[in-house]
């Protein structure tokens, strides 16, 4: 991978060159086309550990794309594609199967929840920097219910508003993730509870200002209007943000796109 330099300013293709940018850096990316053909890939006996290794990787992928959509709401506060780092989080989970082969290995997630309990969506302000007070939280499965409750806050105390937009809100989400398991005939992985996989359902708090105290808030949220019965393979994920807005064009406070923060609470 190399980065443009200098006064030209472009994407897409030039010849042999692919160049792109990305959200969360300045510079400007040259890759170079080529390699084995999809044909290749697919059939010749060659490249078997390859396509051995994209299974996984799109297991991976699968799986990683299913924790951030179970979540969505807290991605619109992220400061960096997290896509990246949850797919390389599920592909450490494929790789902790050791029931199946490679190339066939699950993407489990109700055996490496700790992986993502306190996965941050920020790089450069971290919710644990913004809202200096700590959150409780509980996830009960049999009813499929959290609730969190966030302390007393005196803004001018224990809230970094480094946005300096006039209004603030918390907003909680809750998500199903089941395992995904490949399937032979499908050639590909699947769910094993397809019913709420990477659904979640978010609450938020009212708008505040930085002029008075919050008393404590408790703020409760069940994942799916379905509520599909859940099993040990299928996991529920708490995650919490604070958004920041603006007056909207309606008079009443409006959120800012990736004007927040957010993280992960846990996983049960």
């Amino acid at each position: 991978m190399a980065k443009l330099k200098g006064p030209l300013q472009m994407t897409g293709q030039l010849g042999n060159l692919s160049i792109y940018t990305r959200r969360d850096s300045d510079a400007i990316i040259v890759r170079t086309k080529g390699g084995a053909t999809k044909e290749q890939i697919k059939n010749d006996p060659a490249f078997e550990n390859t396509r051995r290794g994209n299974r996984e990787w799109s297991g991976a992928t699968k799986l990683g794309g299913a924790i951030r959509n179970s979540v969505l709401t807290l991605a619109r506060l992220a400061d960096y594609n997290v896509s990246g780092s949850l797919n390389a989080m599920a592909l450490k989970m494929v790789k902790g199967d050791t029931v199946h082969g490679w190339g066939e290995r699950s993407a489990s997630l109700s055996q490496h929840r700790s992986l993502v309990a306190g996965f941050n969506f920020n790089r450069k302000h971290l919710f644990d920097s913004v809202v200096r007070v700590t959150p409780t939280w509980s996830i009960d499965r049999d009813t499929q219910q959290a609730q969190v409750t966030i302390p007393e806050l005196v803004p001018a105390l224990h809230l970094k508003n480094f946005t300096k937009l006039p209004y603030f809100r918390f907003v909680v989400v809750l998500g199903m993730v089941s395992d995904m398991d490949y399937d032979k005939g499908y050639e590909k992985h699947i769910p094993v509870v397809e019913a709420g996989h990477g659904y979640g359902t978010t609450v938020c708090s009212e708008w505040f200002t930085e002029k008075n105290t919050l008393p404590e808030q408790m703020i409760g949220v069940i994942p799916y209007e379905k509520q599909p019965v859940l099993n040990d393979r299928t996991s529920l994920v708490l995650g919490i943000g604070i958004e920041f807005g603006t007056v909207g064009d309606n008079g009443l406070p409006v959120g800012v796109k990736y004007a927040g923060c957010a993280k992960v609470l846990g996983v049960r």
